[in-house]
């Protein structure tokens, strides 16, 4: 794999942020020419200087077709994941992904939501294993489903170290064809309800508790730890399957919009929920010749 610079790394990266996509939205002048000079180094950064008509769009995919032979980072993995699954072996409109979730001490990479909630942890070529088992413990508190997903070169190490357990693990090849090693298996042994309610909103564990028949206390500065109390009161099976139901409820269902944005960007574009005139203001940014 070729080395880059970091300086050229984030360079190349701070273009498929959701801040600078969102400022690409915008009709700010001064920001507009700032993006600009964004393009443009990543136009002599790989060469592109001689072609002509290039848009942003062609910048946007050749970034991205660079990044993924010369440093397969997170941001590769997440975007093939959810381009494999949220639009490959289901839809959005029946599945979620809910990216960067705090659990406890770690932050998540990727949960799907099906008709199960799957946390996935992923380490790149890039990453190393140290924190690997406190990030794993964190998501086992809050999730049945917990998988690896990894490149090639640590799947021996991540099988002498999860072989026997429930963990899954999955490996994204070179080619991008991600491979199913060793399927997640049922673990609720460590699940914990404080963790779990504190993953969620006041509006989704308001409609946990008014769900279930509950109302809701009056607004005080105690309205959280009155909210969590009731939450003890339910079956913790019944509690759980609400509490994915109303993560799965975050999900982007605007597939008709989704399915004409490029898969390389598909990633900070389907977490961002935006509305038709943001599509059609993207779209015109990617479409402008440098």
């Amino acid at each position: 794999m070729k080395t880059i610079e970091s300086v050229d790394a984030n360079s190349l990266m701070k273009i498929f942020s959701k801040t600078f996509i969102k400022n690409s939205m915008t009709s700010n002048k001064k920001l507009n020419h700032k993006m600009d000079k964004d393009f443009q180094r990543i136009v002599k950064i790989l060469g592109l200087e001689k072609q002509s008509n290039l848009t942003r769009e062609d910048v946007y995919l050749e970034t991205y077709n660079y990044l993924n032979k010369n440093y397969r980072n997170e941001y590769i993995y997440k975007n093939t994941l959810i381009n494999k699954i949220i639009f490959g072996i289901h839809s959005p409109k029946t599945t979620t992904a809910i990216t960067e979730q705090r659990v406890g001490d770690s932050i998540l990479d990727l949960l799907i939501i099906n008709g199960r909630a799957i946390a996935y942890e992923i380490k790149t070529e890039l990453d190393s294993f140290s924190r690997l088992q406190s990030q794993i413990n964190d998501y086992k508190k809050a999730f049945e489903f917990v998988s690896l997903v990894i490149p090639e070169s640590f799947l021996e190490k991540s099988l002498e170290m999860y072989s026997k357990e429930k963990i899954g693990i999955y490996v994204l090849r070179k080619n991008n064809v991600l491979t199913e090693i060793k399927k997640p298996q049922s673990d609720r042994e460590s699940l914990d309800t404080d963790v779990i309610f504190s993953l969620l909103r006041m509006q989704e564990y308001e409609n946990v508790i008014s769900n279930f028949g509950m109302p809701l206390p009056q607004k005080s500065f105690m309205y959280y730890d009155e909210c969590r109390s009731l939450v003890s009161g339910i079956d913790f099976d019944e509690f759980y399957a609400s509490f994915v139901q109303q993560l799965k409820n975050r999900g982007n269902k605007n597939k008709e919009e989704l399915d004409k944005v490029p898969k390389e960007i598909l990633s900070p574009i389907y977490s961002m929920n935006l509305t038709k005139k943001e599509y059609e203001k993207f779209h015109v940014f990617l479409s402008d010749i440098i």
